[in-house]
């Protein structure tokens, strides 16, 4: 079952890990909203850096290697598609607050892995629990709306990137682990205007209340275009031996996932 755990408590952080005693941790917990990091830097940072560097140093205690969850906001957007050598160059506080993230994970803990993501969606109780999923309430609001037509993004569905991290851990347990920074990518270009017509379609309804806005977004600075180069994740899984689930299309991944939201919502499980 699930554990509450104050991560910002470096006591509780070494007692529970000392408990548990795992071969491996996965660090995906951030403060991921860039607008609201640029207004809290303090509370960002806690979340973001300090965080991470108890969470690596309690793995460092016990043996255990780390994977820790990163973003392609650490790129500013100007040359994708960027690959792990690549040098970061972070356009707003978020990007800032997960470089340094993922320095003080490496730092804290030689036995790492920086895993760098694209945006994310997956199944939801709200659709405000991402960035992809919260354009639905636009969508089924029929109103008139502007929807960001600027920004390029790779969306990237989160049962795909649990796959992938449970590949990682399996090479980690048969003494294949590497300490190195990987990207992993979703393979279909979007904007979250193009994503929220996505919606409109396997939801049967017109798009013509949505207007694509490809004026640069207020708000927090965002990189343009920050594509990831997945190539070295797919070679070091294929040394492995290991062969990632092929994805599914956005517009299937996006069907299910709303599908299951509506009959939640109607009382129909």
């Amino acid at each position: 079952g699930l554990v509450k755990l104050d991560l910002a408590n470096s006591t509780s952080v070494d007692a529970l890990v000392n408990s548990f005693r795992p071969h491996v941790i996965i660090h995906a917990a951030a403060e991921r909203r860039p607008d609201v990091c640029e207004g809290d830097h303090t509370q960002t940072l806690r979340v973001n850096v300090e965080a991470s560097k108890s969470l690596g140093k309690a793995a460092s205690s016990v043996g255990a290697w780390i994977i820790y969850i990163s973003t392609d906001y650490v790129f500013d957007g100007t040359s994708p598609a960027y690959k792990p050598t690549d040098t970061p160059n972070p356009l707003n506080f978020y990007g800032e607050s997960k470089l340094a993230g993922e320095q003080a994970v490496q730092e804290a803990c030689e036995e790492s892995i920086i895993m760098r993501v694209p945006v994310l969606y997956g199944p939801f109780k709200e659709p405000s629990e991402s960035a992809v999923t919260t354009l639905l309430s636009s969508v089924l609001s029929m109103k008139a709306s502007k929807v960001d037509g600027w920004a390029i993004r790779f969306p990237a569905h989160v049962c795909d990137v649990a796959d992938c991290l449970a590949l990682l851990s399996e090479c980690i347990l048969e003494g294949k682990g590497k300490r190195q920074t990987l990207h992993f990518s979703g393979n279909e270009r979007h904007t979250k205007y193009s994503m929220a017509v996505t919606m409109c379609k396997v939801l049967g309804i017109s798009d013509e209340q949505l207007e694509c806005n490809e004026a640069e977004p207020e708000g927090a600075s965002r990189p343009r275009d920050c594509q990831l180069d997945a190539s070295a994740l797919q070679e070091f899984l294929h040394d492995c031996g290991k062969v990632p689930k092929q994805h599914r299309s956005l517009e299937e991944r996006l069907g299910s996932d709303i599908i299951q939201y509506i009959r939640r919502k109607l009382g129909d499980p």
